[in-house]
């Protein structure tokens, strides 16, 4: 899969969500709002709510072609960067939870692949450019965090419960997700922006090192914790194809 602009990534990651939903397998909940997110950048462009339009749509064709490249390597047999991997094989667990299975999917792409992409869009030394734009995306972003949580709430009535009792949005992972890791990627990108090419690569290793580390605390997060995430899981409805549409359908204004 290889996404030229925002049109071809909005109808890749559609088929990736298909696919997904065809075989109840649980890649397609993070896909399924990564479809959203993408869905709404697309209408900001075509409604001239960006800086630059043009610019945006190669930023969200280089973004998600990490991720496609990602997903094509693992399907071949082949090693993607560490933190995907970590992603492609909590995917194939049926025993975390929702939360768990999108958190490491929105750690992997924010924390890892919107940093360099940022990087990558620009002139080296010009990220300074792009942030107006990338802040307005990092909003469409935040915007998931009340819609997702409301989806994920309609099939695991412990979470919902913990989130009516805490009487708003203010899911601590979630939260940490979308909007501390927005904030990481951008110094990510403005790093990047300053180095030469050649000192990429160490860098970007780097990033991913440290963005496994964090997946691996996700999916395996012991103790206490541990032990809450096999209660609310035994009591969540186990039906990908239901929650992947839940999670496909929202829809979110730029």
């Amino acid at each position: 899969m290889h996404a030229d602009n925002i049109d071809d990534v909005v109808r890749l990651v559609g088929d990736v969500v298909d696919q997904a939903r065809a075989a109840g397998h649980r890649r397609g909940y993070f896909a399924a709002i990564y479809f959203d997110m993408t869905r709404a950048v697309q209408e900001g462009i075509a409604r001239g709510a960006f800086d630059d339009g043009p610019r945006m749509s190669r930023l969200a064709a280089t973004f998600a072609n990490r991720y496609f490249d990602a997903l094509d390597t693992f399907a071949a047999g082949g090693k993607p960067s560490r933190v995907w991997a970590e992603a492609f094989a909590c995917n194939a667990r049926r025993d975390r939870l929702i939360l768990q299975q999108l958190v490491i999917g929105i750690n992997a792409h924010i924390n890892l692949d919107l940093g360099v992409a940022a990087a990558e869009t620009v002139a080296p030394g010009h990220i300074e450019e792009l942030k107006g734009d990338f802040g307005r995306i990092n909003a469409v972003i935040g915007g998931l965090l009340d819609p997702v949580q409301e989806a994920v709430g309609r099939f695991s009535p412990v979470l919902d419960l913990l989130w009516t009792i805490s009487d708003g949005p203010d899911d601590e992972v979630l939260n940490f997700s979308f909007t501390v890791a927005r904030e990481e990627a951008w110094q990510n990108a403005v790093v990047l922006s300053g180095q030469a090419p050649e000192q990429r690569a160490a860098t970007i290793q780097s990033i991913d090192r440290a963005a496994a580390l964090l997946a691996r605390q996700v999916i395996e997060p012991g103790g206490i914790l541990g032990m809450t995430v096999s209660l609310v899981g035994h009591i969540e409805n186990d039906d990908p194809p239901a929650v992947i549409d839940a999670l496909a359908s929202i829809v979110l204004p730029v």
